[in-house]
Parts: structure tokens; C-alpha cells; sequence
């Protein structure tokens, strides 16, 4: 499981103590990519938020976003949301690295936004003192 999957798993977790269930699913390969897995998901959710540690444009991402509108546009309740890296040059500072990496907390906006909902405060915030460009400990690679 990569890093960004361990943030998408506990975001799931925060979704649902909001009463909305999430599927995640962990892309083992890209090549060849399980278009069945997605488009059932989309299929019983209704719902798409892709989340890649890649940038928006020319992403990966996108590649899911396009391959879902063009198989299950009519099964989604809702536009697909992207959560990627911007598509700016990676920061050299810990400071601007805090702000450049998805978080849990990108993911549950989008989660909530799906279902016409915002984020309320009580979720957690980006300090500068935090190291998000280091993976989580719990994260034991592959690197």
C-alpha cells in the first residue's frame, strides 16, 4: 500500500463518522489497469474522487477521470473530483512542501463535496512545524 493510500484509507475513516461510506481502492498496477474494479465502484457509489501523488495535468488521475466518463458517466450522481500535486515545480522548503502534498484533509473535502457537504474545522490543519513530505512512519514503502 503506498502513502497516499494509508491518507485515503484514514480519510475513508473520517467520511464515515460523517455517515458517508468510501471504497478505496489501492491500484496494485497501471499497466494493465483494472478498468472493472473502477467502473464497478462507480457503479454502486455514484461517486469518484482520485487521489494521486502525481501532478493534475498529464496525471494519472486524469487517465481514471477519462476512462470513467467515457465507461459510467451516466452512473456518476456527481462530477469527479482530482486530488494531485499542483501542477507548480516541487517546493525546496519544508514550509511550501506542507502545502504542496495532498492530505487526509484534501481527501475528506472532496469526499464531503461529492455528497454536497463542507468540511467543517474540526478536522486537522497543515502547520509549518509538520513534516508531510516525509511519508507517515506507519508507511514502510515501497520507496
Amino acid at each position: 500500500m503506498g502513502a497516499i493510500s494509508l491518507e485515503a484509507v484514514r480519510a475513508a475513516n473520517k467520511l464515515a463518522e460523517e455517515n458517508i461510506g468510501a471504497e478505496v481502492i489501492d491500484l496494485r498496477t497501471v499497466a494493465p489497469l483494472d478498468d472493472s474494479l473502477i467502473l464497478n465502484s462507480i457503479r454502486r457509489t455514484g461517486h469518484l474522487v482520485v487521489v494521486d501523488q502525481g501532478t493534475l495535468t498529464a496525471g494519472f488521475a486524469a487517465e481514471i477521470v477519462a476512462r470513467v466518463t467515457d465507461k459510467a458517466f451516466t452512473d456518476l450522481k456527481s462530477a469527479p473530483e482530482l486530488i494531485t500535486l499542483p501542477d507548480v515545480p516541487a517546493p525546496a522548503t519544508r514550509a511550501l512542501s506542507n502545502y504542496y502534498y495532498p492530505t487526509i484533509s484534501h481527501i475528506v473535502a472532496a469526499g464531503l463535496r461529492q455528497h454536497g457537504r463542507t468540511m467543517s474545522n474540526r478536522y486537522e490543519s497543515v502547520r509549518p512545524q509538520d513534516l508531510l513530505d516525509i511519508p507517515d512512519r506507519t508507511f514502510t514503502g515501497p520507496f
